[in-house]
């Protein structure tokens, strides 16, 4: 018999989340019946996505806004980065080609344009890592990771 420490790992993790292994069972006894992929999509579409959509399009500037509060106000200076555009395009590139919402089309278009438009280092090549608001350059670094998500959605 192996040792499977990542086995064990979500063990202990189920235990502490759900209690005694006789809770434990009890809980998902109690929900086998319960389709958790619809759940999950429910949420992510009704909850997650929905409040990006109600709140985070930036449209005097274009793009997403950088910050909200958890009421979906803008938190100042409204700076953008190259991670938080790039991931949410990713994000609705992937619910649109999922679930073919025009809204997430939309959204996923408009991080694109903010990023081709604004964040792209026109003499260099490479996506500029913060701008503000208004697309004027803050940290002009540039990291892989974050461009990477630009490059597979582009």
């Amino acid at each position: 018999m192996h040792f499977h420490p990542e086995r064990a790992t979500r063990f202990i993790v189920m235990l502490l989340l759900f209690g005694t292994p006789t809770a434990l069972l009890a809980q998902m006894n109690g929900e086998a019946a319960r389709d958790w992929s619809v759940v999950f999509r429910d949420t992510l579409q009704n909850s997650v996505l929905r409040f990006w959509i109600d709140h985070a399009l930036d449209k005097e500037y274009g793009g997403l806004l950088g910050r909200l509060n958890r009421e979906g106000s803008p938190i100042p200076p409204g700076d953008k980065s190259v991670v938080l555009l790039s991931r949410a395009m990713w994000s609705f590139s992937e619910a649109y080609r999922r679930y073919p919402d025009p809204v997430y089309q939309k959204m996923a278009s408009a991080c694109l344009k903010f990023l081709r438009d604004k964040m792209w280092d026109q003499q260099r090549g490479g996506y500029y890592f913060m701008v503000s608001q208004e697309g004027r350059i803050i940290d002009s670094t540039k990291q892989l990771n974050p461009m990477s998500y630009v490059i597979e959605q582009s």
